[in-house]
């Protein structure tokens, strides 16, 4: 997952058009579902979603992203609520690949930290 969304990052970042903002919205999803199932946090957790996405260049291949995403328990998929995503972004220069990343979601009063080093 991680892989996939670093190359959408990559060509929505040379093509920022209304298809490559669409496949980046689904990357994030992806990528935040399965990082979700790696948080310490007392139900499972999923993404249905991903969007509002801010992203501001920083460095050469680092970026600040808001955003916002749909996160509910995996135990009842009828419980959903929009919630707001903060983090960094860091590309390897090849735009294969992320070098690093930090996600930060508060859900339900609990900060998650999502995080690539």
């Amino acid at each position: 997952m991680e892989r996939r969304a670093a190359l959408i990052l990559s060509t929505f970042l040379n093509n920022p058009s209304p298809t490559e903002l669409s496949e980046l919205t689904s990357g994030l999803e992806w990528l935040l579902t399965w990082k979700l199932k790696t948080a310490r946090t007392p139900d499972f957790l999923w993404c249905d979603g991903v969007d509002e996405i801010t992203l501001k260049r920083t460095g050469k291949y680092k970026f600040q992203i808001t955003a916002k995403a749909w996160i509910g328990p995996e135990a009842n998929v009828e419980i959903i609520s929009k919630k707001s995503l903060t983090g960094a972004l860091e590309l390897r220069p090849s735009g294969k690949a992320f070098k690093s990343y930090n996600f930060k979601l508060n859900y339900n009063s609990q900060m998650i930290t999502l995080t690539k080093r």
